[in-house]
C-alpha cells in the first residue's frame, strides 16, 4: 500500500475539526492482546520438564480486513487498497472506525500523521465513510475533520484480529525438577509456535516446601526489546508472576499460579544478546 501526503489537506480542514471525546481510543497506548494457557488460581500438576503455565502476547489487534480494491483520492493523490489490507479499529463518538497506520509504525496506538479512518454509517459490512484525522504531533490526535463518501462504492470489509506488533511472543514456564534442595523454575521466551530452542532462558530456585506452601515471583522482565508502557500497567504494578509451589520432587510437581504478569509486549521483536541468557536468582 503507497503512502499518502496528507498535510496541505489537514491545514485546509483545520477549521472543521470534531474534536475528540474524551472516550476516545484514538490517543490511548493499544493494549496487547494477552492469551493464557490455564486459569488463574488453578490447583494443577505436572512432571519434570513440563510446562507450568505459558502466556503468548500477540502481535495482532482489533480490527477490519477489506474485501474488495477500492481507491481513495483527495488533491490528486492516490491511496488504493487491495482485498487483504488491513485497518486498526479506533472508537471515538461512540463509533468504531476502522484506520490505516498512516506514517509511524511504531506508534503505541497504531494512529499517526497520514492514517485514513473508514466508518461503516449503516452498519451493513461496508465502509461508506472516510474520515481525516487532524494530528498536532505525529501520534496525537486532535480530532477527525470533514466527511466524505467511499466512491464510487461503499466496500465490503470484515472485523477480526489484525497484525500490529511484529511477532507473537510466547512466555513459558517449566518445572525443571530439583537441585541442592531447591525447585528449579525455568522461564522461557519465544516467538509462539517456534518449536526450535528458546533464544531467552533463565532459571528460578524456590525452597522445597516443606509444610508450608512456597511462593516464587517471577518477573517477565528483564529481557532487552520487551516494554510494558505505563497506560498498560494496574494501579500497583503487577509486573510479577506469584507461583504457589505446594509440593515438589524430583519427579513432579504441585502448583497454582495466583496471577498472570501485566499486559506487556515485544514491539520491535527479539532482540537477541547472546544465545542464552540465564539469571539464576536464589532466596
Amino acid at each position: 500500500m503507497r503512502k499518502i501526503a496528507l498535510a496541505p489537506l489537514l491545514l485546509a480542514l483545520a477549521g472543521c475539526v470534531h474534536h475528540v471525546p474524551p472516550d476516545s481510543t484514538f490517543n490511548k497506548a493499544r493494549p496487547p492482546v494477552i492469551t493464557r494457557s490455564q486459569p488463574i488460581g488453578t490447583s494443577l500438576s505436572q512432571v519434570r520438564g513440563g510446562i507450568l503455565y505459558s502466556e503468548t502476547s500477540s502481535g495482532q489487534a482489533p480490527g477490519a480486513t477489506i474485501d474488495a480494491a477500492f481507491a481513495f483520492k483527495r488533491l490528486l493523490k492516490d491511496m488504493p487498497f487491495a482485498p487483504g489490507d488491513t485497518l486498526l479499529k479506533f472508537t471515538s463518538e461512540g463509533k468504531d472506525f476502522y484506520c490505516t497506520r498512516g506514517d509511524e509504525d511504531s506508534s503505541i496506538t497504531g494512529m499517526s500523521l497520514g492514517s485514513v479512518c473508514f466508518l461503516d454509517e449503516k452498519g451493513d459490512g461496508h465502509l461508506n465513510k472516510i474520515r481525516l484525522p487532524i494530528m498536532n504531533t505525529q501520534t496525537e490526535m486532535l480530532g477527525l475533520g470533514a466527511t466524505f463518501d467511499v466512491e464510487p462504492a461503499p466496500v465490503p470489509y470484515h472485523t477480526g484480529l489484525v497484525p500490529f506488533d511484529p511477532l507473537s511472543v510466547q512466555s513459558d514456564l517449566i518445572f525443571d525438577g530439583i537441585k541442592d534442595g531447591y525447585v528449579v523454575i525455568e522461564h522461557r521466551l519465544h516467538e509462539a509456535g517456534h518449536d526450535g530452542a528458546a533464544p531467552y532462558r533463565r532459571k528460578f530456585f524456590a525452597p522445597i516446601p516443606q509444610q508450608n506452601p512456597v511462593t516464587l515471583l517471577i518477573p517477565v522482565a528483564p529481557f532487552e526489546g520487551m516494554s510494558m508502557p505505563e497506560g498498560f500497567k494496574h494501579p500497583i504494578p503487577i509486573d510479577t508472576l506469584p507461583l504457589v509451589i505446594t509440593k515438589a520432587d524430583g519427579q513432579g510437581i504441585t502448583y497454582s499460579v495466583l496471577q498472570g504478569w501485566a499486559p506487556w509486549r515485544m514491539p520491535h521483536g527479539l532482540v537477541t544478546k547472546g544465545e542464552f541468557t540465564t539469571i539464576p536468582t536464589t532466596p
